[in-house]
């Protein structure tokens, strides 16, 4: 901002409004001064972002590469790439079978290998109901004695407190 210099030196120094607004001036002026320095790094920060990431595109490019390319196309560089990428997912898949091996060994549900099962134990009926058919349902002629017996054993669960 360009300050001028007053026409009327004499009132400059009897009102004290025109030194005030001097002294608003040159704060504004700083404060441009000071915002147009932060722009600057601001775009010397964007500047050097685009060119790294420029840098990190082509670097990506090269080592990625075409997965259609066939291997007799492909440079020496990028056929020791892939095996390295190979061997590294190898490691990694041998690394979660082993971790996954421990999990089974730490805490999963259910019986650990080579335990004995804990088989629970029958409760006690408390109750017998004997079911027998003493008539045939399409015929109406009777049955006899039973062949065989089945015997199931029905928990209440509301009995239990597990609903």
């Amino acid at each position: 901002m360009i300050s001028q210099a007053s026409s009327y030196p004499e009132c400059e120094s009897a009102c004290p409004k025109v030194a005030e607004l001097k002294g608003k001036i040159e704060a504004l002026e700083e404060e441009i001064r000071d915002l147009r320095r932060g722009k600057e790094e601001a775009e010397k920060k964007v500047n050097y972002q685009k060119e790294k990431y420029a840098r990190l595109w082509e670097k990506y490019r090269k080592f990625v590469g075409n997965p259609n390319k066939p291997s007799s196309k492909k440079t020496r560089a990028e056929k020791e790439e892939e095996k390295r990428r190979k061997r590294e997912r190898e490691e990694r898949r041998k690394g979660e079978e082993d971790e996954s091996e421990e999990e089974e060994e730490k805490g999963g549900p259910g019986r650990k290998i080579g335990h004995e099962p804990a088989w629970r134990e029958k409760p006690d009926p408390e109750e017998e109901i004997d079911v027998t058919q003493d008539l045939c349902e399409d015929c109406g002629n009777p049955l006899g004695d039973p062949i065989n017996d089945y015997i199931r054993v029905i928990t209440d669960l509301a009995e239990c407190g597990l609903s």
